[in-house]
């Protein structure tokens, strides 16, 4: 009979084999969902908006979606609904440290100014939020029936990025610098796609 310290390893490589095996099964996922024509398709609706663009930055990424939430996303035959992480990322230099001085000013939850040699600068991202996407099939192609952009800073008020459906009646549009903002009520349901 194997040893209580055996038995331990032996647990041990068990449990890093399954949990591998589970992060592995859920990147294949996650890669077959971002390579379908409707989630390329709302990515770059979302980069060509200027007034996203101008929220979160350039360039916009999307993040790894909660495959376990099937309240806000969700894929069959017909549909799909998800709720995209995004945010833009910093591109650094080769030379990023040869410019880089002491002086330093961190603003708190966003971006840095920092002294270079060049005179100071300002980096970090500008904003997080959730793109919400629906889409849906109907005789084998894919539609992006809405986008909208939630940011992390305010939750309340979503940025309509695109809309093949009318207008909801019940909601608060503003215009601020020729982009659309949703007024989204605590608690409300968000449209359903069209079947």
């Amino acid at each position: 009979m194997p040893s209580l310290p055996t038995l331990a390893k032996i647990a041990g490589c068990g449990a890093l084999l399954v949990s591998g095996a589970f992060s592995f099964t859920q990147w294949k996922i996650e890669e077959g969902l971002k390579s379908g024509a409707w989630y390329t398709e709302s990515m770059r609706l979302l980069r060509a908006h200027r007034g996203a663009a101008g929220l979160l930055g350039e360039p916009i990424v999307d993040g790894r979606l909660d495959l376990g939430s099937n309240d806000t996303n969700f894929c069959d035959q017909t549909r799909a609904q998800f709720r995209v992480p995004v945010k833009d990322i910093l591109v650094g230099l080769d030379c990023y440290w040869d410019l880089m001085k002491q002086g330093e000013i961190r603003l708190e939850g966003g971006p840095v100014a920092q002294e270079t040699a060049l005179g100071w600068i300002i980096s970090g991202p500008k904003q997080k939020g959730y793109l919400h996407l629906w889409a849906s099939r109907a005789d084998g192609a894919w539609t992006v029936n809405r986008l909208e952009l939630e940011l992390a800073t305010d939750a309340s008020r979503k940025l309509l990025v695109h809309s093949n459906e009318d207008p909801p009646v019940a909601a608060q549009t503003e215009t601020p610098s020729a982009t659309s903002m949703v007024e989204t009520p605590a608690g409300a349901a968000e449209p359903e796609a069209a079947s």
